[in-house]
């Protein structure tokens, strides 16, 4: 049963290993090095704030824009290579959710094999290596599963986090929304 549920996570290790590249691509011109010009150009933190909840296209990516800002501060680059890795790993976040929800542990493995199997299909083909469509798309989908299951505990504090994660997920991506 394990095996089944990793054998999309194992082919998609694989692909990523020989498919990635440390190169932008199509909208990573604009959404990860045309934002990082306009933060590290800010004269104040007003332009800096204003950068971070810039809209990009339909979206507010803020989220993401942390993740490449808290990147670049710490190692002074870009790698899109590790932005696509942390968006991947984002999707194994969900499959582990999903999986741990259930407490008979053979059926908590069946759920997460069928997610996997769901998540990881060729739809999302182009998600999975291109770095920054990885970090928004798949951190979304975590941020739902996560605000989802809090949500349905009992608990003032339960609410609460999963009210953050809701917003969270709005300011990820515009279909974050649907949270709400």
């Amino acid at each position: 049963m394990i095996i089944v549920a990793l054998l999309p996570v194992v082919f998609i290790a694989w692909q990523s290993a020989n498919l990635l590249q440390n190169m932008p691509m199509w909208d990573e011109f604009e959404t990860v090095l045309a934002f990082l010009v306009n933060y590290r150009a800010s004269t104040s933190v007003e332009e800096s704030v204003r950068a971070f909840f810039a809209t990009a296209n339909e979206h507010v990516v803020l989220t993401s824009r942390l993740l490449m800002v808290l990147m670049y501060e710490v190692t002074g680059k870009i790698n899109f290579e590790q932005l696509a890795i942390i968006g991947n790993a984002f999707m194994l976040g969900v499959v582990f959710l999903i999986g741990r929800q259930e407490k008979n542990r053979g059926f908590g493995l069946l759920c997460a094999a069928v997610a996997s199997l769901l998540i990881f299909h060729m739809q999302h083909y182009e998600n999975l290596f291109s770095s920054y469509a990885s970090i928004d798309h798949f951190q979304v989908v975590l941020l739902t599963t996560a605000c989802l299951i809090l949500v349905l505990r009992e608990g003032t504090w339960h609410l609460v986090g999963g009210a953050v994660l809701a917003t969270l997920a709005v300011f990820t991506l515009a279909h974050g929304v649907a949270v709400v």
